[in-house]
């Protein structure tokens, strides 16, 4: 397997189809519904901008997400619109921030998609910042796809070598482990028993809800950092996974770990 991968095909529709699951009968089953709705509605807008997906000069300076040049020449902007005509729906408890969004002038979702790309989450509107995040992640996955990959040469890399983005934690490909990029979807293989964020091997420690479980927690007793690992398989999903083990996430807090990969599906707070 080779060292980077580059997203070959659209998450979005097995996402939500794994987010449906898992919201039956668990105590965040409206979260998780209105999560498989933003991830059916991402599906059907990535294969909308699909065709007119081609390789561009952004991708080039190494971190693209961290470029407000090359996040305004992105055709997210486009996408959350097509995402925010598909969540309309008067029932919903996220209606009246569907409304608002559509109704934010550029500037303000511009800053909005800022703050989601910089992590200045304490400032963040965190009712839009769900659908903000959808439409980056449409956009930064199919200019991964249209991309060429780079050569990986660091094998401790945190941030993702193709947008420069934090992974949502790692996956597990036939024992090697690979980290998943939150933004764009890219993975790339990472050393094991090795903490992502300090690179110590020294105190390492593996957390889970219950034995034998594909969803586990490594922490590391240098920086107290920690991000989660999926044993993948054909069911699992690392996004909507990780969104359904927030106990595992709480537990690890009052033993005084801290979460060192964003979800971007995660807003505390956005409903």
């Amino acid at each position: 397997m080779n060292d980077l991968i580059l997203p070959a095909t659209l998450p979005y529709g097995r996402r939500a189809t794994r987010l449906n699951t898992l919201a039956s009968g668990h105590e965040l089953e409206g979260y998780l519904n209105f999560c498989s709705a933003l991830c059916r509605a991402q599906q059907v807008q990535a294969e909308v901008f699909l065709p007119e997906a081609q390789q561009s000069l952004i991708w080039q300076n190494g971190a693209p997400c961290h470029d407000p040049q090359a996040v305004l020449q992105g055709r997210w902007p486009a996408v959350l619109k097509g995402l925010l005509k598909q969540m309309v729906d008067p029932v919903t408890p996220w209606q009246s921030t569907v409304m608002r969004l559509q109704q934010m002038s550029a500037a303000q979702v511009q800053t909005c998609a800022q703050q989601i790309l910089t992590l200045q989450w304490h400032e963040l509107d965190r009712g839009a910042a769900p659908f903000v995040a959808a439409a980056l992640q449409v956009d930064f996955l199919l200019r991964a796809q249209a991309s060429t990959a780079p050569a990986l040469t660091n094998h401790t890399q945190a941030h993702c070598p193709v947008c420069g983005f934090l992974p949502v934690g790692a996956i597990l490909h036939d024992q090697r482990r690979y980290l998943h990029c939150a933004l764009c979807e890219s993975e790339w293989h990472h050393i094991r028993a090795q903490c992502v964020e300090c690179n110590s091997g020294r105190d390492m420690g593996l957390w889970s809800l219950q034995e034998g479980a594909r969803m586990v927690a490594e922490t590391c007793g240098d920086c107290h950092g920690w991000l989660k690992q999926l044993d993948q398989d054909a069911q699992h999903d690392l996004m909507a996974d990780d969104l359904a083990t927030l106990e595992l996430d709480a537990a690890l807090s009052e033993q005084g770990f801290e979460r060192i990969s964003p979800n971007l599906l995660l807003f505390p707070g956005a409903f």
